[in-house]
């Protein structure tokens, strides 16, 4: 299993094992399945996979892009402005 796939498994054993957290285990693990059925751990698709897993992806997924630099912030990165004034 790779590296990536593995934190479904260790964020639902930890919430498991929490009496508090149980509820929210089965979404945590699911929270990487896709709708055509290609994620993981479970290849669930459509509505097998839970309300509570997409609403947790889409939040991901929103940060996980919002924290990324764009092409132009990666291309700027290193230079002092001299290089575009010339």
């Amino acid at each position: 299993m790779a590296v990536m796939q593995d934190h479904v498994w260790k964020g639902y054993r930890i919430c498991y094992a929490s009496q508090e957290l149980q509820k929210v285990a089965d979404p945590i693990l699911h929270h990487h399945e896709s709708w055509d059925g290609s994620g993981y751990p479970d290849q669930l698709k459509v509505e097998a996979i839970p309300l509570l897993s997409r609403i947790i992806s889409i939040d991901n997924n929103t940060i996980t892009t919002a924290s990324q630099p764009d092409a132009a912030s990666i291309h700027s990165i290193g230079t002092t402005g001299a290089e575009e004034a010339a």
